[in-house]
């Protein structure tokens, strides 16, 4: 029988580890045995729990259902229905029959009194059964009338009847269908077959109980002891000596290679005799004494992912790993973190996460911090107090918010957690009871807001304000949301803007910079950053309207635009050249014409992409080339469009 350890030491009990990584104080102790067939070995515990050999011999799955018996490769549950040990992988529960009361063999006895196969096919011309043994296809059974029948594949016999059922003690019947009975009175018989019935053959008068397995009749005896009847004494109807050095014993649960007895103690626990060698010794099993969780990242932030692995280690210095789907594995806040069909952790909301596994009756948890992956906006501080976005603050922390249709009240739902607020009231309502809030719920840049405070009281969390940057810091343990005020953007962008200020205030006229806003005097009002290194210039006019530039520009290329004077003058033109008011309009309207000068052409068109000079008898010509359009001058006055 592999997967048993025999040693010679005193029967021990056995104990099964639980807990956060430490032994169980109450040892548990083997009182069952079944196989796997080629898979190993089954331990049922005096706690129910049921452990399964591995492959490797080394180390036991515990089962997820609790058992009261074993039988070979079948298993009895608590509720009276029975478990198929076919294999590690493969463990199943029958779909019938249920409210079984006992198990042998290939059969299974009812409470109702009727005889199943252990496959779910009910045994015809069976009922008012209180008691079944079997061996092989061979099944006997006891009769709420006392009648006491065999059953094999030549057909059914009647070997007895008592008075009552409450008589007989145990019953037993082997392969070639041989029967024994013992009664309560300690009388033990055997039965021979007379020609025409069945006679009782008397052979113990202190008997408990008898035992077919394999080989000789056994008899437990009333003071534990237990004596065989080998076949060579069966005529003369008596026992053989009790075997030495085997006391205590409670029951005989099954023969170990012919020469093993396998046997539960008083006290509840397994041994093995050897009846060869008269040793005893007692049944034990390794047993899982620590389990370590590891996440692989222990540290995410919102959206990512992280494996964990699970591993045992055993008291024979085996370990293993364990499959997701072999542990059972439970996280304290799904709304935070939740396990994929992969068998993965996705980070869903800001916060701190448990994951704990059970396995082999271990239990360990580790955290998992979860870090916000974007700052919030919508933050105020109005009077010392702190407020924070309703919607997209719940949402972060993994919640599920639902708005009315006007946008004044708002529902909550963070796990098991409800929240619902109503814009103007300071009163929320918290998992169905009125909670009073030192602030009302109010809208900021049209973003209903609560006190934070509330965080504190409900959430555990706490509230900071950073003055140097106007933000609020939520923490949840070791995690953190910011949420930016609108004076956050003011630090942000006086920051960003650094030396540029000297811009802000400054009076320019337009050039060519705007078409539409040509020759008009403006001050540059503002600089709006876009936080990337580059500008937008807000320009403000007399009227009190405001313009925007189109592009962002680099401090290099601001300094560089506002120094061009076919962009900006940096005084009135009028004043800084005296042209005709005709001129001018042209100017404005980026319009030449004959008679011009370059200088006023300069200033309508800018700058040509390049030029050509010419002189000839002492005349000076000039080619201007602008894109699809040639200038010429003769002597520095327009004489030609083309």
């Amino acid at each position: 029988m592999k997967g048993i350890q025999w040693g010679l030491a005193a029967v021990t009990a056995l104990v099964i580890a639980s807990g956060a990584g430490k032994a169980h104080a109450a040892s548990q102790t083997v009182i069952d045995h079944g196989y796997l067939n080629e898979y190993g070995d089954v331990f049922l515990m005096s706690d129910g729990s049921t452990w399964v050999e591995n492959p490797d011999q080394k180390t036991y799955r515990l089962l997820d259902y609790k058992l009261k018996e074993l039988d070979g490769d079948y298993g009895l549950s608590e509720d009276g229905r029975i478990l198929k040990l076919a294999n590690t992988d493969y463990l199943r529960m029958l779909p019938s029959p249920v409210d079984v009361v006992s198990l042998s063999g290939p059969y299974a006895l009812k409470q109702d009194g009727t005889v199943w196969t252990t496959d779910g096919q009910q045994m015809a011309g069976y009922t008012d059964i209180v008691r079944i043994a079997s061996n092989d296809s061979r099944l006997l059974t006891l009769s709420r009338t006392g009648e006491l029948k065999s059953r094999s594949d030549s057909g059914v016999y009647t070997i007895d009847r008592f008075a009552s059922p409450d008589d007989v003690a145990s019953i037993a019947i082997n392969d070639n269908g041989t029967v024994a009975v013992s009664l309560k009175s300690g009388q033990a018989q055997y039965y021979e077959w007379d020609k025409t019935r069945y006679v009782p053959r008397v052979i113990a008068g202190d008997a408990r109980s008898v035992y077919y397995l394999w080989g000789p009749l056994l008899v437990l005896k009333q003071d534990g002891t237990v004596a065989p009847l080998e076949p060579s004494m069966l005529h003369e109807s008596r026992l053989g000596e009790s075997y030495p050095g085997l006391s205590g014993v409670a029951s005989i649960q099954e023969i170990i290679q012919s020469e093993l007895l396998l046997v539960r103690l008083n006290d509840g626990s397994l041994a093995v005799y050897d009846t060869s060698t008269h040793e005893l010794s007692a049944v034990s099993i390794p047993n899982p004494v620590s389990l370590d969780v590891k996440v692989q990242k222990p540290a995410l932030t919102v959206g990512q992912e992280t494996g964990f692995s699970i591993a045992e280690s055993w008291s024979n210095g085996a370990s293993r790993w364990v499959s997701k789907t072999e542990a059972h594995v439970s996280i304290d806040k799904p709304y935070l973190l939740k396990l994929q069909e992969d068998g993965t952790l996705k980070a869903t909301g800001v916060g701190e996460a448990l994951v704990t596994v059970t396995s082999g009756g271990l239990t360990q948890t580790a955290s998992v911090v979860i870090q916000s992956d974007a700052e919030l906006l919508g933050g105020s501080r109005e009077n010392g107090m702190m407020f924070l976005p309703i919607q997209t603050f719940f949402q972060k922390l993994g919640g599920e918010v639902k708005a009315s249709a006007d946008g004044k009240s708002f529902t909550v739902q963070l796990g098991e957690r409800s929240f619902q607020f109503k814009v103007g009231s300071a009163i929320a309502t918290v998992d169905g009871q009125s909670v009073t809030m030192p602030g009302k719920v109010h809208l900021v840049s049209s973003l209903a807001v609560f006190p934070g405070d509330l965080l504190k009281s409900e959430l555990g969390a706490s509230l900071s304000w950073n003055d140097s940057v106007k933000k609020i810091n939520v923490s949840f343990g070791q995690a953190k949301q910011v949420v930016q005020t609108q004076g956050t953007y003011e630090v942000a962008k006086k920051k960003a803007i650094g030396s540029l200020s000297k811009y802000i205030g400054k009076v320019y006229w337009f050039n060519r910079f705007s078409s539409d806003c040509r020759l008009q005097k403006t001050t540059i009002k503002d600089l709006e950053p876009d936080f990337k290194g580059r500008f937008v210039l807000i320009f403000s006019f007399a009227d009190g309207t405001k313009a925007w530039s189109n592009t962002a520009y680099s401090p290099t290329e601001i300094a560089q635009l506002l120094a061009n004077k076919d962009m900006f003058f940096p005084s009135d033109p009028k004043k800084m050249y005296s042209f005709t008011p005709e001129i001018w309009e042209k100017i404005k309207n980026s319009v030449i014409s004959k008679g011009m000068t370059t200088q006023q052409v300069q200033i309508s068109w800018g700058a040509p992409d390049y030029t050509e000079k010419y002189t000839i008898s002492g005349v000076r010509y000039d080619l201007w080339y602008y894109n699809d359009h040639v200038v010429g001058f003769l002597n520095g006055i327009v004489k030609y469009l083309y």
